[in-house]
């Protein structure tokens, strides 16, 4: 765009690449420009968290290297585990609050949540019998002469 003379005159847009992220633009001059970690990056990298994404892929979608997104978010990797958990139950939550104000397919949600996690849910583990300790070949040898001795027809004969 130009003015009436003839000036270019820069559009306002802001400059993002080809997924959406902003271009950062170096402020110090040479090199690579300093990560920032804004609030969009940081709900990003927990919604890819909670849908098991792996470093490698969120570093990709965030444009930045594995070792920096380590750096950055360590505290929301350190959580990744229970980062899934803690979606869940706040979906759960909001069901619940919509299933109390008569919302009948939330109620419908619900149900079906509840049935999964009793599908998913670990049953009671049987009691295990004590392990025998396996005989070595002598120990095997003496008890079967043992019981021998004790029972059956070499028994009597054996004793004297």
């Amino acid at each position: 765009m130009s003015d009436n003379n003839g000036e270019v005159i820069q559009a306002a847009l802001p400059l993002v690449d080809g997924h959406g992220m902003p271009i950062r633009i170096c402020k110090r001059g040479r090199g690579r420009p300093a990560f920032e970690k804004t609030p969009e990056i940081q709900r990003l990298v927990a919604i890819m968290l909670t849908k098991g994404a792996s470093k490698d892929e969120i570093a990709a979608a965030i444009s930045c290297s594995v070792r920096t997104l380590e750096r950055y978010f360590s505290p929301e990797l350190e959580r990744a585990g229970s980062a899934r958990l803690l979606a869940e139950a706040r979906n759960v939550d909001r069901l619940m609050n919509a299933a109390d104000k008569g919302n009948v397919s939330a109620m419908v949600q619900i149900d079906k949540k509840l049935d999964r996690w009793a599908i998913a849910a670990p049953q009671a583990k049987p009691k295990l019998e004590p392990k025998v300790r396996k005989l070595g070949k002598k120990e095997q040898i003496v008890a079967e002469a043992h019981e021998a001795s004790q029972s059956g027809e070499w028994g009597s004969l054996l004793k004297h």
